[in-house]
């Protein structure tokens, strides 16, 4: 799960967002409201096991509509992490990626 908010404009409020996917260096998530792309955003990535959410800033690199077009599959590059977080997101990512275990979509709602 994410929380999200634009970085650019006034009265931005946090969005819960379900994660779709995530790597190291990005993450999928969807949305309910169209983000353009080059957007930069403030996150709040939580993961299993971790007592506080990670806070970082991300861009928006691609954005698509749903089948049934009601929802937004929004794609996210990090672009600022603190060193710590990004050795324990590294860690995560690996620890799941080849494991017969939930995927990406069930570990994070």
């Amino acid at each position: 799960m994410i929380e999200y908010k634009k970085t650019k404009g006034l009265f931005h409020k946090w969005v819960i967002a379900l994660t779709r996917n995530l790597s190291a260096s990005g993450l999928l998530f969807r949305a309910q409201e169209i983000i353009d792309t080059n957007t930069i955003l403030k996150i709040k990535l939580s993961l299993p096991d971790e007592k506080k959410p990670f806070h970082l800033i991300a861009k928006v690199v691609r954005i698509n509509s749903t089948k049934r077009g009601d929802f937004f599959d929004i794609a996210i590059v990090f672009t600022q992490i603190n060193p710590d977080d990004k050795i324990k997101l590294d860690q995560f990512c690996k620890e799941h990626e080849n494991k017969n275990e939930p995927s990406s979509e069930d570990l994070f709602y």
